[in-house]
């Protein structure tokens, strides 16, 4: 067995079978350690461990609904300094509306209780030290995520519902919005916009590379199982080369061969990529609409509870 058949049976293996086990709950401590001691040093202990309730609701809400529809390899994991993040594989079928619940599951649960404190009596959530910063964290973050910026939760709502047939449209859609976040990024020094500038554009490529990958192998192998169980091994090597060719068009020309075995998980990751792209649902005008309906009314939402506290302060 040559070195490249070896690559694709080791990728073929972690293809198929879900590798996390156990790590879920040691990626999810460590990672929130880190988290609250990078949150502390620059907002205080209180405001890092309000903010890491937080972001455990939004995320838990996203898991939860992940879990509900079939994902595996559901997990947990917070950025020092960025957030937190849920991932997981979909290894059934989908529809537009289930990933749109999915989406609004993480921002619309802290939205919805902000909503509920905002009815408590003025003096009590406005003097109360811990009360007043868990409002408006759930607030800020929720609705932040809800904003059509690629990365995030709203972003992302808005190119399935919108883009999702004609990625460029994206890329359009992407470019201003980048170049607004720097502009802003640089007005108030805020290093933390400058990345989420960087981060929409890296994202709308990533999706249009994705969608041409899936789009060239549904145009030459036909169509694919939504389970990877019931995919065929010519299948699974047409998979794995698309996958191989997104991790290698990012490596250095001359090292691509060395770094391959390094660049395993990043070739399950895109062939899981792929493979969810090419079984993703197509919006209709009444899925795609009432996704973003929906969207709206929890920005809505969001804006009235920000003018409620506003009015009671």
């Amino acid at each position: 067995m040559n070195d490249s058949e070896r690559l694709y049976q080791t990728a073929r293996a972690r293809f198929l079978e879900p590798s996390f086990g156990n790590q879920q709950v040691w990626l999810l401590l460590g990672s929130a350690v880190l988290f609250t001691l990078g949150a502390t040093t620059q907002a205080g202990w209180r405001n890092a461990v309000v903010l890491l309730g937080v972001l455990t609701l939004h995320e838990l809400g996203h898991f939860v609904a992940m879990r509900a529809v079939g994902y595996v390899d559901v997990r947990i994991f917070f950025v020092p300094f960025f957030g937190a993040a849920t991932a997981g594989w979909r290894v059934t079928g989908t529809t537009v509306l289930r990933e749109a619940a999915i989406l609004l599951a993480g921002p619309l649960p802290g939205i919805l209780l902000a909503f509920g404190i905002s009815f408590s009596q003025p003096v009590v959530w406005a003097f109360h030290p811990w009360l007043r910063p868990t409002v408006l964290h759930l607030l800020t973050v929720n609705a932040f995520n809800l904003l059509p910026i690629g990365p995030l939760d709203g972003g992302r709502l808005v190119n399935m519902a919108l883009f999702s047939r004609r990625p460029f449209l994206q890329v359009l859609f992407a470019v201003p919005t980048s170049i607004g976040l720097g502009a802003w990024a640089y007005v108030q020094r805020d290093w933390f916009l400058g990345a989420l500038a960087v981060a929409t554009l890296f994202f709308a490529y990533s999706s249009e590379a994705l969608h041409f990958a899936a789009d060239d192998l549904r145009k030459s192998e036909g169509a694919f199982p939504p389970r990877p169980t019931e995919l065929t091994d010519e299948q699974l090597r047409a998979l794995y080369r698309a996958g191989l060719s997104l991790v290698e068009s990012n490596l250095p020309r001359g090292k691509r061969k060395e770094h391959r075995r390094a660049a395993a998980e990043m070739i399950v990751a895109r062939m899981r990529s792929i493979h969810e792209r090419l079984s993703a649902p197509t919006p209709t005008l009444w899925t795609g609409g009432f996704a973003v309906t929906a969207w709206g009314l929890g920005l809505a939402l969001a804006a009235y509870v920000f003018i409620r506290l506003a009015w009671a302060i």
